[in-house]
């Protein structure tokens, strides 16, 4: 590949994540703006995104993110259960070990570049009609926080400005969150 600039996915064909898909060699500004950056990738093409290892540098007094990975909801397996062998509805197990990531390591500049990133999937992705439910693409938008914080303010009960918003909305399927999160933003609130 003659410019580093240029993604390698341009020529998969696929133009809607194009502008989105990071490769070896990306450079950016800051840890959040890589970490948006993959989360987006992660909600066109269909999975969700957690944070799974930090290197930390200590220059100082302060504490600097050396080296970061980001990772598949689904990378890994959850550890033993320890609760009680007779447990009538045990969690079902959602990871699958599955390798993708991507790596970030800091510049001299302050910035970061991906060092490490593999986008092959173990498991079966989401479809784009239910990515706004996975974990780490429900977001409440500024709209919405003031619309419940107007709701919250009149008395309206948490269920009811849930139900409320999704008439206003034309379902609840239209929300990119859901009632617990709902719950859990006036919670944070007050």
């Amino acid at each position: 590949m003659d410019n580093p600039m240029i993604s390698p996915v341009e020529a998969s064909g696929q133009d809607e994540c194009v502008d989105y898909k990071p490769w070896t060699g990306m450079k950016f500004m800051s840890k959040i703006e890589a970490y948006d950056s993959y989360n987006r990738y992660g909600g066109i093409v269909g999975f969700s995104v957690r944070r799974d290892y930090v290197h930390w540098l200590n220059i100082g007094d302060k504490r600097i993110i050396k080296q970061r990975r980001f990772v598949c909801c689904k990378k890994g397996h959850r550890k033993k259960d320890k609760r009680d062998v007779n447990t009538t509805k045990p969690r079902a197990e959602t990871r699958t070990d599955c390798p993708v990531r991507m790596g970030i390591s800091i510049l001299k500049n302050g910035g970061y570049e991906c060092k490490d990133f593999c986008d092959d999937h173990s498991h079966e992705l989401h479809t784009p009609d239910s990515t706004h439910f996975i974990r780490s693409q429900r977001k409440i938008s500024k709209v919405d926080a003031y619309e419940i914080h107007m709701a919250d303010d009149t008395g309206i009960r948490p269920m009811a400005t849930f139900d409320l918003m999704g008439m206003q909305a034309g379902g609840r399927e239209n929300f990119g969150y859901t009632k617990e999160d709902l719950r859990n933003y006036l919670r944070t609130k007050r």
